[in-house]
């Protein structure tokens, strides 16, 4: 064995993002991560890697999560939602508040 981890009270994630996502993306932004889908843990975005990989056309996207209490380890696949700085800003309303009349909004 090379190493081994010992403290893993703050772990980094990789996600692999393509180019038109990884470039909305920037450090600092805000991440959560889940290796169940039902529980989240809050992250945040150190690194964003400039060089494509070439074997899976994706850029490397690191985030660090703090006191992952027991909850992600080592070479684990996670899922990632990352805050993003792409789009206009838009008018929404819930569908709820929009009013039809004839099948048609008003």
């Amino acid at each position: 064995m090379l190493f081994e981890i010992t403290d893993e009270s703050t772990l980094w994630v990789e996600a692999r993002l393509p180019s038109q996502d990884a470039s909305r993306v920037d450090i600092g932004a805000q991440a959560r991560v889940s290796a169940d889908s039902k529980t989240w843990l809050d992250g945040q975005v150190v690194q964003v890697r400039h060089r494509l990989d070439e074997a899976t056309r994706t850029y490397p996207v690191r985030i660090e999560i703090n006191k992952p209490e027991d909850r992600l380890h080592p070479a684990q696949f996670v899922t990632v939602a990352l805050q993003t700085s792409a789009g206009e800003p838009v008018l929404a309303v819930p569908r709820e508040a929009v009013v039809l009349i004839d099948g048609a909004p008003a």
